[in-house]
């Protein structure tokens, strides 16, 4: 009704656009009904009045960052990434922002930039887990494993009973050749999510590589349980067999 209201009054008078009371009313009436068409699932609708919200007022950081959602859910990533950075332009130390930003570089290889984002995000939400583990996964990436190691490690003492934290700790100190601490990761992810299909496969990997073959085989089986086309589960079931066969 108010976004109606001040465009009848545009259809007759023109002029008043200059008029920044008007301009502003305008902008948070087409915010407010963009959220109401997104509270409805009509995601085309929000963007739209989103669009229109910002033509009116640039400066509304809520509108910039809630179509940048909309736009990367959407695959629009180099839209979403110009409205996240209109986000931070008007609120440096905006978190979310920071946040979905770096997940946008990590999803296109641009590892650095994610790092970037990511650390800035930390710098206001410490406790962040899901943060924590987004950039001890782009370290990974970069090949600096030790690092991402304490980023799990405080992720998973801030809440132990992420069964995230613990497969990416496991991952990343099984790239760094500590298979019996990865082991321990792993175990304590299934434990958490025994339906957790990549760590079923990693962990039977990683007792593998300890000759521990029985155990690899029951969780390389568990994985191929959870799902059947999972190709490499089915190849180091495989591995293993010739393994033990290779074995004294």
């Amino acid at each position: 009704d108010n976004a109606k209201f001040y465009m009848d009054l545009l259809r007759k008078d023109a002029t008043q656009w200059s008029n920044p009371i008007v301009r502003a009313s305008f902008a948070e009436a087409h915010y407010d009904i963009a959220v109401h068409y997104l509270n409805k699932g009509d995601k085309s609708a929000a963007i739209l009045h989103y669009r229109k919200a910002l033509s009116a007022n640039p400066e509304l950081r809520d509108a910039h960052y809630n179509l940048a959602v909309l736009l990367a859910e959407g695959g629009q990533t180099e839209s979403a990434i110009v409205h996240y950075r209109e986000a931070l332009r008007i609120t440096p130390d905006y978190f979310k922002a920071h946040n979905n930003l770096g997940k946008i570089y990590a999803e296109s290889g641009d590892a650095e930039a994610a790092i970037t984002h990511y650390r800035q995000a930390l710098l206001h939400v410490p406790e962040s887990v899901d943060t924590l583990n987004n950039l001890g996964n782009a370290l990974v990436a970069l090949g600096q494993a030790t690092e991402a190691v304490t980023h799990f490690e405080k992720a998973i003492s801030i809440n132990e009973a992420d069964a995230r934290s613990h497969y990416n700790h496991g991952a990343a100190l099984g790239s760094l050749g500590r298979y019996d601490d990865a082991i321990i990761a792993y175990q304590r992810c299934v434990a958490l999510n025994p339906d957790h299909m990549l760590a079923h496969n990693n962990l039977g990997t990683a007792l593998a590589r300890m000759k521990r073959y029985q155990e690899a085989e029951k969780h390389l089986r568990k994985a191929i349980a959870l799902d059947p086309d999972y190709q490499p589960a089915k190849r180091n079931l495989r591995l293993l067999k010739s393994l033990r066969e290779q074995s004294p």
